[in-house]
């Protein structure tokens, strides 16, 4: 493999250091340093880009996250419900279900691609077939029929740093 052209080098968050930037397609899991430093807004914001004073270990943790986001009917986002998840078929069958009154239920890994996207309580797109097939649905068709109540949404509880840290991988919608 060769380093790209102009890429220069990435801050890889996956394994936790600086790296230059060597896949031709796209490096997974890094952000390439030029691009960081011309969002920042100072020092402060950087570190917090960059994930200083997060322990290695705590980061991989928190990029198993789920990003969820659930729209009421007007299209506008329910803050409340705008939360980061645990990445399980049951855990994400209960944020669904929770408030059945939502629209529109959106939830993204941290490369901001979708796992799940629905129409109220239905689900409209599961890019991962296999999931859906296999986990997904048996979790929450009992939940849609009734059968089983929703439990609770599990989360990890994170720091302040750690948040803002997580949420530069998600783009607002």
């Amino acid at each position: 493999m060769k380093q790209r052209a102009g890429q220069g080098n990435c801050f890889c968050f996956t394994c936790n250091r600086v790296a230059p930037h060597w896949q031709d397609e796209g490096c997974n899991g890094c952000i390439v340093y030029d691009w960081l430093e011309s969002q920042s807004k100072g020092p402060w914001d950087l570190a917090v880009k960059r994930g200083e004073g997060i322990p290695e270990q705590r980061k991989k943790e928190l990029l198993k996250l789920l990003r969820a986001y659930a729209y009421d009917y007007d299209g506008e986002l329910i803050k409340e419900r705008n939360m980061f998840i645990l990445n399980s078929a049951e855990n994400i069958a209960n944020y669904i279900m929770a408030d059945i009154s939502v629209n529109e239920v959106i939830i993204r890994d941290f490369k901001d691609n979708p796992v799940v996207t629905t129409f109220g309580y239905f689900i409209n797109k599961c890019p991962d077939q296999k999931f859906l097939l296999q986990e997904l649905q048996q979790a929450i068709i009992p939940l849609q029929l009734g059968e089983k109540e929703p439990g609770p949404v599990k989360s990890l509880n994170m720091t302040p740093l750690e948040n803002e840290w997580l949420e530069g991988f998600f783009l607002p919608f």
